[in-house]
């Protein structure tokens, strides 16, 4: 007449566990192509603004791929050299600027050809 209420057994606990199991890898399935498939972010542009015979600021850290710009707001001419001879500006009149993309990673050090006290420092990640 009555019917017992069915009790927990080992078997039907192992189902569920391998069904929550199941689950979540076919979660984790649909969601890591989200994840792996996400777009890098877009490369920075720095500026650096060179008044007062100083580079302001004077170290700068950012990711491969983004662009420093150096804006000379002083009245006299300035440049833009890396001891390291990987770039080079030249003279950069007043109001001018020169832009560089460091493509890869490393501590570079520079410093103003016509005014060697003039330092600066870019650390690319």
């Amino acid at each position: 007449m009555f019917k017992r209420a069915p009790t927990a057994t080992p078997i039907n606990g192992l189902l569920m566990k391998r069904a929550l199991t199941i689950t979540t890898l076919a979660a984790i399935a649909l969601l890591l192509p989200l994840v792996v498939h996400a777009k890098p972010a877009k490369p920075a542009t720095v500026n650096v603004t060179i008044k007062g015979m100083k580079y302001n600021p004077t170290a700068i850290t950012l990711k491969t791929g983004d662009t420093v710009t150096w804006t000379n707001a002083d009245q006299r001419d300035h440049s833009v050299a890396a001891t390291d001879g990987s770039f080079t500006s030249g003279n950069i009149g007043p109001g001018a600027t020169y832009s560089f993309v460091f493509t890869k990673p490393g501590k570079f050090d520079y410093a103003c050809s016509l005014h060697p006290r003039m330092k600066g420092v870019v650390e690319v990640k």
